[in-house]
């Protein structure tokens, strides 16, 4: 009599299951991961960007992120310096008032959305603010690091997903427990530099 070595259609299918069952718990895990480490990564990149195209502005141009004006925007320097797609711009209403934003898409689908109202502050009746530190307060903006795509979520150390609030400047201490890494990082344009403006965005940085 000849063995025949082999699984039954019965070990097969149970083999098949338990499979199933640890893809199905182990797969969010590793999505939600790489989706994070690419998150941090293109984060890091576009402030490195950003903070180059405000050092070049300034040695070539004369002017940097704290001294923009009416002729010299933020949407100027950054053509002159990074690779841009799209530039639109719509009004929302803000405590009954109509306010301009304006988004910047660059070309690897990096976008940044600012109000060009809080960028110039370098006239004589309304200069640079300047920071305990010696530099200037600067802008704040909104980076997202994928565009459109989702989830479209501030990135903060509260420990939840929240939307568009600009109110996280001053999120709780970073813990791994309650860093929450999304696509979008609230930044700081400050002279020639480019910097998170909360702490989330900060312990990504040195991480």
């Amino acid at each position: 009599m000849i063995k025949k070595n082999g699984f039954t259609l019965a070990e097969a299918l149970t083999a098949l299951a338990i499979i199933g069952v640890v893809a199905t718990i182990c797969l969010p895990q590793v999505v939600t991961n790489t989706s994070e480490k690419q998150s941090v990564v293109a984060f890091k990149k576009a402030i490195n960007t950003l903070s180059e195209a405000g050092e070049w502005c300034k040695q070539l141009e004369g002017f940097d992120y704290a001294s923009l004006d009416d002729t010299n925007t933020l949407e100027a320097l950054l053509r002159k310096r990074t690779a841009i797609d799209n530039i639109s711009t719509i009004t929302i209403q803000e405590n009954n008032k109509d306010i301009k934003t304006t988004t910047i898409t660059f070309k690897d689908g990096t976008t940044l959305y600012y109000k060009p109202s809080d960028t110039i502050k370098s006239d004589s009746a309304n200069p640079a603010e300047i920071d305990e530190d010696g530099l200037p307060k600067g802008f704040q903006a909104i980076l997202d690091i994928n565009g459109k795509r989702g989830p479209n979520l501030i990135s903060n150390c509260n420990g939840t997903k929240t939307g568009d609030s600009t109110g996280l400047t001053n999120d709780g201490s970073c813990t791994t427990s309650n860093l929450i890494i999304q696509d979008k990082y609230l930044i700081r344009f400050r002279g020639t530099k480019v910097v998170p403006d909360n702490n989330a965005g900060r312990w990504v940085l040195v991480n």
